[in-house]
């Protein structure tokens, strides 16, 4: 080992850092293991600065205010990826098109079919459904976290809006051969999938008897169809 670490020596005083603070959070078991090994070949001032952390997000504010971390990290900072995005695309002269936009579904239904979905309100679609809320889902490219509201038909499609009055849905899924599962390990709780052969979809529910309704009625849905 005298051979790397005379290199990384001689690395760190011919090109000083500038790190002020490294918090590493949710590290995994292996890179836990690779710190162990590269941390003596670091100078002592160095590893100060660095800290890995665990699960446990509360710990941040050790290190960083509440004021300054999202609420995903344990803070209370609400940031508007949407706004920020508007804004950018606004700036850079460009338009966003929406990720929930109908793209995963435009191949498998009739155009005259998905445009008569595009005008349909959230009021109309309500009427005769299974069932009716408010989840939070996914992002299919941005992957950021988003509330809608959803009405399950017993045709076999699932819509989302922006909001209860929304005028025309953000999209629709598609029932057809669609399962739920459990989801994978995810910061938020009362998660479950739906997976459909186009694409899996990632929902938070407000409860967890919530998740177990919702869950309940697309799989009877799923198999009437």
């Amino acid at each position: 080992l005298r051979v790397p670490k005379l290199l990384f020596e001689t690395i760190l005083h011919r090109y000083p850092e500038r790190i002020s603070l490294m918090v590493f959070v949710n590290a995994p078991w292996f890179f836990r293991f690779v710190w162990a090994t590269l941390r003596t070949f670091l100078s002592r001032e160095l590893l100060q600065k660095v800290h890995i952390l665990g699960s446990d997000l509360s710990t941040l504010q050790a290190f960083i205010p509440a004021e300054s971390l999202l609420r995903d990290h344990g803070g209370i900072v609400e940031h508007d990826v949407e706004a920020f995005i508007a804004a950018q695309a606004q700036a850079e002269g460009v338009t966003v098109v929406d990720d929930d936009d109908f793209v995963p579904q435009e191949s498998v239904i009739d155009q005259s079919l998905l445009a008569a979905l595009r005008q349909l309100p959230a009021s109309e679609a309500r009427e005769g459904a299974v069932r009716t809320g408010t989840m939070t889902k996914i992002g299919a490219v941005v992957k950021n976290w988003k509330r809608r509201f959803f009405v399950l038909s017993s045709s076999g499609l699932l819509y989302y809006y922006k909001d209860e009055g929304g005028d025309s849905p953000q999209g629709v899924v598609m029932l057809e051969r669609a399962t739920t599962a459990d989801a994978p390990e995810s910061s938020r709780k009362h998660t479950f999938s739906l997976v459909t052969p186009l694409r899996t979809y990632l929902f938070s529910c407000d409860s967890e008897e919530e998740m177990i309704e919702w869950r309940k009625a697309l799989t009877e849905v799923c198999a009437s169809l």
